[in-house]
């Protein structure tokens, strides 16, 4: 099963046909189907019936209730065929719907003339001769070898991808100040999930580029998307991520803070590189002597664990030898997301799992 907010992406072949985004599929997975039900008991609801759901003075009733339901249409109403569809009201993190952090990784690493080219980054000033035509053309030479540099990021034409139209989605301008965690949307790829399987299968010791899908279908692994890698950490975008906490770590404090940082903001990809380097690192001989025995002890299984590991599949460490931060964390290896910390305003919290 492809996930709602990534996937395949579709290419851009031809610059005679006009760009037509994906279809919205609805989400169904957080609606409530409601108890088991006997439809014989279905009927009419009587005056008595009534009277004691709303109480024994309705209109007083509907007066109190009145403005919290308006207050929850509103956080909840989204039509999904508009780009502009994300609800902020309420004071509540703004609800992004999936369908638009897919789009952002279509405009955002689009294939073009069989060429998966970078849209983001800014290029040099485009003269204007050049159109998009010429580009397009360029991109794949006559001998089938592919030229992703000669794509000039930002270039608009109704056959491409377009950004979405999100004010939350514009670059951030240098200097500006980032949305606090509680007041972000997470990339669906990145939210904590508490129980079952998370949106993706990321051992934090290996390299982001073994990151797969976890719900593919039995047999099938599926690596991640590059437009899916592209697509943004949060709404708003913001130009840094401070994850300081690991949940139901013992320690007091975590020896190790993360901060993500991209001045254009911060993508899915930038949060994995960020982790599987922070924890690539070698556990310094001060670290660990602050540890107690018993942590030592872990520490020390899970490193002689993940060196047969990697001699079974016949590889080696990727580094010299020693103690690394991934062995910190024993068996917890595998990502489970991302939340606000608690009594942290500008925090998260990385949740992890058993791989």
């Amino acid at each position: 099963m492809w996930p709602d907010n990534g996937g395949i992406y579709r290419g851009v072949y031809s610059l005679n046909t006009a760009w037509e985004a994906s279809p919205v599929i609805p989400d169904a997975h957080d609606r409530f189907d409601g108890f088991p039900w006997n439809p014989a008991l279905v009927h009419e609801e009587s005056d008595q019936e009534r009277e004691l759901r709303l109480g024994r003075n309705p209109g007083a009733k509907k007066a109190s209730c009145g403005s919290f339901w308006r207050g929850l249409r509103k956080l909840i109403k989204s039509d999904p065929n508009k780009d502009n569809a994300v609800n902020m009201d309420l004071g509540c993190p703004p609800v992004v719907p999936v369908h638009l952090w897919k789009a952002y990784g279509y405009w955002a690493r689009p294939t073009i003339n069989r060429v998966q080219v970078n849209n983001t980054t800014p290029g040099p000033f485009t003269p204007r001769h050049i159109t998009p035509a010429m580009v397009f053309n360029s991109l794949m030479s006559p001998d089938g070898t592919p030229h992703p540099e000669r794509w000039i990021p930002g270039m608009q034409h109704p056959s491409l991808p377009p950004r979405p139209n999100l004010p939350g989605w514009r670059t951030p301008q240098p200097g500006s100040v980032s949305a606090l965690p509680g007041k972000c949307a997470l990339n669906p790829f990145m939210v904590h999930s508490p129980a079952g399987r998370p949106a993706v299968t990321f051992d934090m010791g290996v390299h982001p580029l073994g990151i797969c899908y976890s719900e593919t279908g039995p047999n099938t692994t599926i690596p991640l998307a590059e437009s899916d890698r592209a697509q943004p950490a949060t709404y708003p975008l913001v130009t840094e991520m401070h994850i300081i906490y690991v949940a139901d770590d013992p320690a007091p404090q975590f020896p190790w803070p993360v901060t993500v940082e991209n001045q254009r903001g911060v993508t899915v990809q930038d949060v994995f590189d960020t982790l599987y380097h922070n924890f690539s690192a070698h556990v310094s001989s001060g670290e660990y002597n602050s540890w107690d025995e018993r942590r030592k002890q872990q520490v020390g299984q899970a490193y002689w664990t993940r060196i047969n590991q990697l001699q079974a599949l016949g590889q080696q460490d990727d580094s010299e030898g020693g103690l690394k931060r991934i062995d910190y964390l024993r068996d917890r290896v595998m990502f489970r997301g991302l939340e606000p910390a608690p009594g942290q305003g500008n925090a998260w919290m990385l949740f992890i799992g058993p791989s």
